[in-house]
């Protein structure tokens, strides 16, 4: 009952049982059925005690001289904004959550992004929501032998809690030559593969396959960025809807990790 949210309804309103013209002309009908898309969105600060809506039935519209009966039915959604608790808030609100910087730091550190190119891994974990507290509980995904340069075990384990956010590093520098078991269809020794998140806006394509496949949003970290990926990304939005956040700040003290 702390924090910001956003609230959001979704309705449809029916028109029925009588004769009119459809929007934006068309031939007169009788007992038609025409539903339009009804949406609300609303931020306050607080709990949530309750939700009324009060519709006066029954409902009628005049159109080109015929009365017409609307019906309304709604379905709602409560989003919660979490207030920061790490240092130098991004705007992001799982970035700005210590935990995740603590995990990103984590992740990092055993993806071993110092040592040469082949001896690097990809290390990837999820962000939970505890069903009881709605606490965010972070856990680093064991080392699998299915982790290479550019992979890591994916499932996740669903005991923990309501599955939030799947978070994986890029243990690359931009246009560094990466292993080729990495290289995409086409890539040569003289025209090898290279790491390039401008690409995608950070996502590689198999991220962003993954994201269609469980609706999950991703986070991913490389030497330079954090990007966060939402579940709409796609291969054609993604430079468009995924948002990028220097790890590295003019203030040291404000590095993302």
């Amino acid at each position: 009952n702390l924090g910001t949210y956003e609230f959001f309804a979704h309705g449809r309103m029916v028109e029925s049982g009588h004769p009119h013209f459809l929007p934006g002309g068309g031939v007169c009908v009788e007992n038609d059925s025409v539903t339009a898309p009804v949406f609300y969105q609303s931020t306050y600060q607080g709990g949530v005690d309750s939700v009324l809506f009060v519709i006066q039935e029954p409902q009628y519209i005049l159109i080109n001289g015929g009365a017409a009966h609307l019906g309304v039915s709604f379905s709602v959604t409560f989003f919660e904004k979490r207030p920061a608790t790490a240092n130098c808030p991004t705007g992001d609100e799982w970035l700005d959550q210590q935990v995740v910087r603590d995990m990103l730091r984590t992740l990092w550190d055993s993806s071993m992004a110092s040592l040469p190119v082949s001896q690097r891994l990809e290390r990837g974990g999820w962000i939970y929501q505890d069903t009881l507290t709605g606490a965010y509980i972070t856990a680093v995904t064991p080392v699998n032998p299915v982790d290479g340069r550019c992979g890591r075990l994916f499932e996740p384990p669903a005991q923990l809690g309501i599955p939030i956010m799947h978070v994986h590093t890029h243990p690359f520098i931009r246009n560094e030559v990466v292993p080729q078991s990495c290289w995409p269809a086409g890539a040569t020794p003289q025209q090898p593969g290279t790491y390039n998140p401008r690409k995608y806006g950070g996502p590689s394509k198999p991220d962003i396959e993954n994201i269609a496949q469980y609706s999950w949003p991703e986070m991913i970290a490389d030497s330079a960025n954090v990007y966060h990926a939402p579940s709409t990304t796609t291969l054609r939005n993604a430079r468009g809807v995924v948002k990028s956040f220097a790890r590295h700040k003019s203030n040291p003290s404000c590095n993302l990790f």
